[in-house]
């Protein structure tokens, strides 16, 4: 396939998923305060809103993210946010690079994670997750839940990739804004010769990578 069929397949899978986001949010129950949730660790770890959620998938959600706390509380986590020579914060039109930010300023505004948010586990079509500043929501795929429950490792490092990548986008642009400061529409997935906004350079996928690699290293070393 050419560059450009690439890009113009990037696109459309980005604009289908664009109605899919908002029916996820259709059923959604607001938080009350006995809606919350404190993940177990000794970690700094926001509150998790589980309302929408069955016990099932509520242990998983407080387990999977106690697990990203804990990760993110290792020092080569900020170690290897720091060997990153590109961060970007978001892309452009035309699938080109958005604003560069240092690797400090994303370590200041998402670690420790502090920003509370509820989770609903859900299918949008054409995303395995989307997040909703509006309803400070993050909605993940039903398959990335069953994935970790199953035990497999690869599958409970993807949901750990996943919900740490959502978890970059709960920081809000400016103080009550419904803008992620950290967005990745109009990115291309994988790195070419072009110069334009790949997945590996912005913050929300590079986090979640970063943390799903060290949450399976350490995982090696609780079994050694």
């Amino acid at each position: 396939m050419t560059i450009a069929g690439r890009l113009a397949l990037v696109m459309s899978v980005s604009t289908l998923a664009t109605p899919a986001v908002a029916g996820v949010w259709d059923n959604y129950i607001r938080p009350s305060e006995s809606s919350w949730r404190h993940p177990s660790t000794t970690a700094p770890c926001p509150r998790i809103g589980t309302q929408n959620l069955s016990p099932l998938n509520e242990a998983t959600i407080l387990e999977v993210a106690a697990q990203i706390c804990e990760t993110m509380h290792d020092p080569r986590f900020a170690e290897r946010v720091r060997a990153e020579p590109v961060w970007l914060a978001n892309c452009r039109t035309g699938f080109r690079p958005g604003r560069r930010v240092t690797a400090d300023e994303v370590l200041s505004q998402i670690n420790p994670p502090q920003i509370e948010f509820s989770a609903v586990a859900s299918d949008p079509n054409g995303a395995v997750a989307v997040t909703n500043l509006g309803y400070q929501g993050i909605a993940i795929s039903t398959g990335r839940f069953t994935g970790w429950q199953s035990g497999v490792p690869v599958k409970q490092q993807a949901m750990v990739t996943t919900l740490a990548h959502e978890m970059t986008h709960l920081v809000p642009q400016s103080p009550g804004s419904r803008t992620s400061l950290f967005r990745d529409r109009n990115h291309v997935e994988r790195p070419g010769p072009l110069p334009l906004c790949y997945n590996h350079l912005l913050v929300s996928y590079d986090i979640g990578r970063i943390v799903g690699d060290l949450w399976r290293i350490r995982q090696t070393e609780l079994r050694q």
